[in-house]
């Protein structure tokens, strides 16, 4: 489990002293301790580990993004001076061309995904 060792029944207290389930429910969704981070760069590591196993070419992690200047683009655009894509890979689907690849870790069952419908 992801919490203090202090096991009551089938339940933990998590770091965050929420006394979550040991089911996990509570571990894909607490933003305390790192556990998503580290869950976001153990996928980010694999998905640019595959690429190079498959033989591609120029496969970065963590690639600094241009500048988009005043640009006005979508509202979930990372516009940050800072800004990173977590696997850039050159030649996957053309010769000289870039894939860009931003991984993602959700939680498929959190409330906010489930619908009435």
């Amino acid at each position: 489990s992801s919490g203090i060792n202090a096991e009551y029944g089938d339940s933990t207290f998590c770091f965050c002293l929420f006394f979550a389930s040991n089911s996990g429910d509570h571990a894909l969704s607490c933003l305390t301790g790192g556990y998503s981070i580290m869950r976001h760069d153990g996928i980010r590591d694999l998905v640019a580990e595959i690429c190079v196993y498959a033989g591609l070419k120029g496969v970065e992690k963590e690639k600094l993004l241009l500048p988009c200047g005043n640009h006005d683009f979508h509202h979930a655009a990372n516009t940050a001076p800072d800004a990173r894509m977590d696997v850039v890979v050159s030649g996957l689907w053309r010769d000289m061309q870039s894939a860009y690849m931003d991984v993602r870790i959700f939680h498929a069952n959190a409330p906010s995904y489930l619908s009435d419908h």
